[in-house]
């Protein structure tokens, strides 16, 4: 049985939209006939080589570009004349032939002196491209005797010419081109070498302890742990600007709940301690950051030691000069090794401008 089929449906079956495209395509095909326009063959989404496209060493918006032309989304005349933009699709720059994408990047008779340079690309314009990602294709099968990065740099220092001509006047001419786009690979080349570095990476600075500026003074703490014995000790130094000693305090208290209690704990003993030799300008440093961090802001409703910390403001409170500092374990030894100290001997040890022989050698080291 014979069936009446209409070819403007893929279905093969007449409605009234695709009545109205068919005749839509008739009058546009009058049009591309009068002014002998390129038909733009639709490719799968699955056909421009996108690999490709990621793995050329240029910068991305060249790319961009690149990815762009081959979808037939660059504003050229032709391209905006399709969206009703333009009336006119005659090239600017030879004024005779529609600039599509195609002839915009390639085949316009002003960018002959650019292909003409070389022999590879000499040769390709014997071929008759019918789309631009059509040339693409041929230049990627071809990479591995053509520079497809090159030819990418030089696609988008056309279009930029091109641009920068129609608004304002570019000021390299077409001869120009194929120099500038291999010192712009080479530049890009260049900056992605992971050799390139202008200097070298910075040593890590050691931590130390530095003095504090005179007639000020700098009262060093820090706690320890003796889980063996349920207990914790303080470690309490305060020297001068020429880094003397002017009292040491290693004490034991009772294991609190948290390591931050205990340095919170250090913290207020090295402040009463500073008062009870009546230092009044002093800066009080740790390497506790938390308890620093608290004691900057002014206040704290931490649960563990957060009283503590208030207690320590208060006491602080009534000093001429007092700010808190942070300094990491290598700049804190003294107070680290005196609050190791108080695991064993009295309770409370206190030293009054001197310090005990086995960490003296570790207060000269500071000083030097």
């Amino acid at each position: 049985m014979d069936w009446i089929q209409w070819y403007a449906c893929i279905v093969c079956m007449f409605s009234k939209r695709s009545g109205t495209e068919e005749d839509q395509i008739i009058k546009r095909t009058d049009i591309y006939k009068k002014w002998k326009l390129p038909h733009v063959i639709r490719r799968h989404k699955g056909g421009t080589r996108v690999v490709a496209y990621t793995q050329l060493q240029v910068p991305h918006k060249i790319k961009h570009l690149i990815w762009r032309a081959a979808n037939e989304a660059i504003p050229t005349l032709y391209n905006l004349w399709r969206r009703r933009v333009v009336q006119s699709v005659s090239c600017p720059a030879c004024n005779s032939v529609c600039e599509d994408t195609i002839h915009a990047l390639w085949g316009c008779h002003a960018l002959k002196s650019i292909w003409e340079a070389d022999e590879l690309t000499k040769k390709l314009l014997k071929y008759k491209f019918s789309n631009f990602a059509d040339l693409l294709d041929m230049i990627f099968k071809t990479q591995s005797s053509m520079d497809s990065d090159l030819l990418a740099v030089i696609f988008w220092m056309i279009w930029e010419k091109r641009n920068n001509d129609r608004m304002k006047g570019c000021w390299y001419s077409h001869q120009e081109i194929r120099s500038r786009a291999l010192q712009l690979l080479h530049e890009f080349s260049v900056a992605k070498s992971p050799q390139q570095h202008h200097l070298p990476p910075a040593p890590a600075r050691r931590a130390r302890w530095l003095p504090p500026i005179s007639p000020r003074y700098k009262v060093n703490y820090d706690g320890a742990i003796f889980k063996d014995l349920g207990a914790a000790g303080l470690g309490v130094i305060i020297r001068d600007s020429e880094g003397c000693v002017i009292g040491a305090l290693a004490e034991r208290i009772p294991l609190p709940i948290s390591v931050a209690t205990v340095e919170a704990l250090a913290c207020r003993r090295a402040i009463q301690f500073a008062k009870d030799l009546s230092i009044y300008e002093a800066t009080f440093e740790g390497d506790a950051e938390i308890v620093t961090n608290a004691l900057r802001a002014g206040t704290s409703n931490h649960p563990e030691f957060g009283l503590v910390i208030n207690d320590s403001l208060a006491l602080a409170s009534g000093f001429r000069f007092c700010n808190f500092a942070h300094v990491k374990r290598l700049g804190n030894l003294v107070a680290h090794f005196l609050a190791r100290k108080a695991k064993s001997g009295n309770v409370l040890q206190v030293w009054i401008e001197s310090i005990p022989d086995d960490i003296a050698p570790i207060v000269s080291c500071d000083i030097l």
